[in-house]
């Protein structure tokens, strides 16, 4: 066929064939990006648009050599074009997923390119063969069932995935640590873990969505840490919603976990030492270490801070002391909830004369999350 109408097909098949992959991975990028990198999407897609044009092109009849050509050309008309757009409409959410480095628009172009000229190549050699070989059925013939065993092995292939996602199910969610001091939730997932998606909501509507994998699991329950800066950055108090979700989408269960009281510090005790002389502080009680050395042979003035998270889950407390209305030394101390934690400040010899010059000998104890500070005075040793 080479009339007009049936010309046009070979360009507009190629536009839309690669303006449809376009749109999914600016529309879906999220979920795509826990599958696939923006290069392995492109070799996907260009190998899935290789297997459709040489069904259409061997099923009408299309001119190969018109084919050819457009395959050569339009590609990367289409991909620059396409990239000059999103660059003018300010970089829309997705954009880096395909285009994040200066070589993916000309890498796209080129898969489409090469599945251009496959088909083209594939439909000639189906010819060649169909003509040498009698008992085979017509090329079109030939096309159109390629096309339906590929769609009928993407059916079976999805729906074992969606059965296998079935049975998983959401067995706890808990407060918990993860990396150096990220307070997260746990969640455990029981069955089926390697074929779902977690999603977590905070109660601010910040969603966090990862693919559970088999290096989460041991055996039949793998536990997936979410730590809460990738929730809007701080627990806060309210519902967190929890839902696993199957590759295609369909929730297969959910749960819900309720910080009834975020994170908030409570002074417990406040002691001070002069030089050589030992703190009396309870640190069996202590869920972060003491520094610089609570014992009696350190050779400053230490101020030991001992405080409280009365909070449901774990964060960083900020430590410090205030002298004369100025914030001086401390540090960020973890405490999980309900824990108690320590730090100890040591005061050089010309930060103990300020203080007692200028407060007559009282610091100010401060220890602090986000908004959330308590203070209590201390008057330092002579």
């Amino acid at each position: 066929m080479t009339d007009d109408r049936t010309a046009a097909l070979i360009p507009s098949g190629i536009a839309i064939g690669m303006l449809l992959p376009l749109v999914a991975a600016l529309a879906f990028h999220e979920i795509l990006s826990l599958y696939l990198t923006g290069r392995t999407f492109t070799y996907v897609v260009g190998a899935a648009f290789a297997l459709v044009a040489w069904a259409c092109m061997t099923a009408l009849d299309l001119d190969q050599v018109d084919a050819a050509v457009w395959s050569v050309i339009l590609p990367w008309v289409v991909a620059f074009g396409a990239l000059m757009l999103l660059l003018l409409a300010g970089q829309p959410d997705g954009f880096t997923y395909l285009f994040g480095d200066a070589g993916d628009a000309g890498r796209y172009a080129g898969a489409y390119m090469i599945a251009g000229l496959a088909a083209v190549a594939g439909a000639r050699g189906l010819d060649r063969l169909s003509a040498d070989v009698a008992w085979l059925p017509q090329p079109r013939s030939i096309a159109l069932g390629v096309l339906v065993v590929a769609a009928l092995g993407v059916v079976v292939f999805a729906g074992s995935l969606q059965v296998s996602a079935s049975s998983a199910s959401v067995a706890d969610v808990q407060p918990g640590v993860s990396g150096y001091y990220d307070s997260s939730l746990n969640v455990t997932i029981k069955d089926g873990h390697e074929t779902v998606r977690l999603h977590v909501t905070s109660p601010d509507g910040e969603t966090y969505r990862t693919r559970v994998t088999g290096s989460d699991g041991r055996g039949e329950t793998a536990t997936v840490p979410v730590e809460f800066r990738h929730l809007g950055r701080h627990p806060t108090a309210g519902r967190y919603q929890v839902e696993l979700t199957s590759v295609l989408g369909v929730t297969v269960d959910s749960a819900t976990y309720t910080v009834e009281k975020p994170p908030s510090p409570a002074i417990v005790a406040v002691e001070t030492a002069g030089p050589g002389e030992e703190l009396d502080l309870a640190t069996s009680s202590l869920s972060s270490e003491l520094r610089p050395s609570a014992g009696p042979t350190h050779p400053a003035t230490r101020v030991a801070i001992v405080f409280a998270n009365r909070g449901d889950v774990g964060a960083l407390f900020r430590s410090r002391l205030v002298i004369d209305g100025e914030p001086t030394r401390g540090r960020d101390v973890f405490a999980g909830p309900g824990e108690r934690a320590a730090n100890v400040v040591a005061l050089s010899d010309e930060d103990v004369e300020r203080i007692h010059e200028t407060t007559e000998g009282t610091v100010t104890v401060e220890v602090r999350y986000r908004d959330d500070v308590v203070t209590r005075e201390v008057q330092l040793p002579e």
